[in-house]
């Protein structure tokens, strides 16, 4: 047997050893990659421990078990597992591809300080002394651009806390599983990078404000459905789910706990978005909506002061002021097919800043707005709401609306049924100096505008609506304010039927689009007028007068055609009381009404009683003087009708309080009468 040649016996015991020394040092790298990695730590000032590193050569897998480093502080790290699948073949075409990332029980420590500074996992960052920022360094060697393949992504038991200006908040997150393939190709142009066709199962992520003790935000579950993306401006998504959604809850020991908003799911189905910077959602679907809006007592807003803690003015005006200048971009234009909202959970308004606090819920059944396009103003959309308020009222609404139009125009109907109008009484005392003692609203609604012209109607129909003024003075105010010539009470009565509700059809009309446009004042004055026309329309077939000749003020139009007589006469005839039945069934079907009623007696009365002073008033008309005796007399002739209508009245069932006589005269330029007014 030949022996093997010298050189051939070197040159294996060289490729041996080599071998020999590869193994020791595959075998020690991770050793030696642990010890290095806790002294740079340590030389950090962060005391680290990291139990084992795991390498796997065959199949190019990295494992970190028990791994954790904190500073002086107590500021720093913890992972309980960290593991990198990844393919070694594709470093040679300058790919990273990463098969596998799987992060278990993490938690990670970030803290801000007063002038900027940045500390992650207990390790400061290095600040530009001169800038006040991180410094960048810029290199200008050029080399192939590589490739990055991500497959999935799995988080479980994720906690990352922030501190800053005394505030710490922190994030947690149970489960956290990315299935699918990212890429991103340094050799094409960056507005077609990354590429993603991927799905997302995410669950329980909840950002808590240690300090406070409170959940600013909690999530049970997100879920998104085959994310395409090729590049920043062309993002497809199948479907996109949130349930049990809850954003800054109270805490109860500021008030009752409650949360400002609550959903208990919300779906986006076809999402896409297009580089001409539009957004096309096919249906947006929000379920169990719930919404908390409360004003203290010194007219503070919760919602601000929670968002004024969590993000101070002064940090958002110094993100503002560091922001770099954006090159300007193309508005961003949206497109929904369909917007719901559905079985809302309570929607609650609460205001302690009034003199006497102000409290109103309500539940949306169904919201529905179709057809939405920001990009054209003269589009419109199709509406639908059916709503419960408080406890047992109920809005019903439906019609088209141009949603951005700077002129908007809509054409919406609908119904309100048995709305408590008590709880308005808090803004009527600072608003009107009244309030609402009781009244239940029902209203036949019809809202249209015409490129910003109103044109709409509301028919009330106010159930036992009774109001009271605070003061004297803030009951005379409104009166100038309503322009009805009498006292707003009275002219409420005037409109109760017997059962004291009131009817009245409410006009609103005006130019939307005027700057001087006040809606208060419109519906102060439409409501004078409606309730002017309303009692005059009412009225009239009673027997009204009216205003023929022009009507300027309902004090002056609520009068009667008056009962004329003959001479000496103080019954009335058949005809007259066929007009006294018709004011009979007035006083039944307004229970409020009270009636004035005016005897007169004339110069033809004067014959009856002496013929001879009747020749001297017609011989000398203007230098004739009634004596006593005769006034007398003719003023019992007038109080005789008087006495005799408001006794047929009473006859008829009208209750004697709701009569009421005033003193009789003598009326020498007019005819023998008995004037009845409101």
């Amino acid at each position: 047997m030949q022996k093997p040649h010298p050189v051939v016996k070197k040159l294996l015991l060289i490729i041996f050893s080599i071998a020999v020394l590869m193994i020791v040092i595959l075998g020690v790298l991770p050793y030696v990659i642990n010890w290095a990695a806790v002294y740079w730590l340590e030389q950090q000032g962060v005391a680290a421990n990291i139990e084992k590193i795991d390498i796997d050569y065959n199949d190019a897998v990295l494992n970190i078990v028990n791994a954790s480093g904190h500073n002086a502080a107590g500021k720093g790290f913890v992972i309980g597992q960290f593991k990198v699948d990844m393919a070694w073949r594709p470093l040679l075409s300058h790919t990273a591809k990463i098969e596998n990332i799987v992060l278990s029980d993490f938690e990670l420590d970030i803290e801000q300080g007063k002038e900027g500074e940045l500390s992650i996992a207990g390790i400061a960052l290095p600040m530009d002394s001169e800038q006040g920022a991180y410094s960048k360094k810029d290199t200008d060697i050029q080399s192939e651009a590589w490739k990055v393949q991500l497959g999935n992504i799995f988080l479980n038991n994720i906690k990352s806390c922030y501190e800053f200006k005394n505030k710490h908040f922190c994030t947690s997150l149970d489960k956290f599983d990315w299935q699918g393939h990212l890429s991103f190709d340094g050799n094409k142009p960056g507005a077609s990078q990354p590429e993603i066709n991927s799905s997302l199962a995410l669950n329980m992520l909840v950002i808590y404000d240690e300090k406070r003790h409170v959940e600013l935000f909690s999530n049970k579950s997100l879920n998104l459905e085959k994310l395409l993306l090729k590049g920043i401006n062309d993002i497809r998504l199948n479907g996109f789910q949130v349930r049990d959604l809850v954003i800054l809850p109270v805490a109860e020991s500021a008030q009752p706990a409650h949360n400002i908003m609550q959903l208990d799911s919300i779906q986006i189905n076809q999402l896409q978005f297009s580089d001409q910077q539009k957004l096309d959602i096919q249906q947006l679907i929000f379920k169990g909506i719930g919404v908390s809006i409360f004003r203290d007592k010194q007219a503070h807003w919760e919602v601000v002061q929670q968002l004024d803690y969590i993000m101070p003015e002064d940090v958002a005006e110094d993100q503002q002021q560091s922001a770099p200048e954006q090159n300007k971009i193309s508005p961003l234009t949206v497109k929904i097919g369909e917007l719901l909202l559905l079985d809302s959970r309570r929607i609650s308004f609460s205001d302690q800043s009034l003199a006497t606090p102000f409290n109103l819920s309500a539940m949306i059944k169904e919201f529905r707005l179709s057809e939405i396009d920001t990009s054209d103003a003269k589009q419109s959309s199709k509406m639908k709401l059916q709503m419960v308020a408080d406890k047992h009222g109920s809005i019903d609404m439906a019609g088209d609306i141009q949603l951005f139009a700077d002129a908007r125009s809509f054409n919406v109907t609908g119904k309100i049924l048995g709305i408590d109008l008590r709880p308005i009484s808090s803004y009527l005392e600072s608003v009107l100096g009244h309030r609402i003692k009781s009244g239940q609203l029902n209203a036949d609604v019809k809202l249209v505008s015409r490129q910003g012209k109103m044109d709409s109607s509301i028919e009330l129909d106010l159930k036992q609506f009774k109001l009271k003024a605070l003061t004297d003075e803030e009951q005379e105010k409104l009166n100038q304010k309503m322009e009805l010539g009498m006292p707003l009470d009275t002219a409420l009565n005037l409109l109760r039927d017997r059962d004291n509700s009131i009817k009245l059809k409410l006009p609103v009309t005006g130019d939307a689009n005027q700057p001087d446009f006040d809606p208060s004042d419109v519906i102060y004055k439409a409501t004078s007028k409606a309730m002017t026309v309303a009692i005059i329309n009412f009225y009239t077939p009673f027997g009204l007068v009216h205003a023929a000749q022009g009507l300027l003020d309902l004090a002056t139009a609520l009068r009667f055609e008056p009962l004329k007589y003959e001479a000496g006469v103080s019954e009335a005839t058949p005809a007259q009381y066929q007009s006294l039945n018709k004011i009979v069934l007035l006083m039944t079907e307004r229970p409020m009404l009270h009636l004035t009623i005016c005897g007169y007696a004339s110069v033809d009365d004067l014959a009856t009683i002496s013929a001879e002073l009747y020749e001297q008033r017609k011989e000398k008309p203007d230098n004739f003087k009634l004596d006593e005796s005769s006034k007398k007399q003719l003023i019992g002739i007038a109080s005789k009708r008087s006495e005799a209508v408001k006794a047929y009245l009473i006859k008829q069932n009208v209750a004697a309080d709701r009569l009421i006589l005033c003193e009789p005269e003598f009326d020498a330029a007019d005819a023998a009468r008995v004037e009845i007014s409101i």
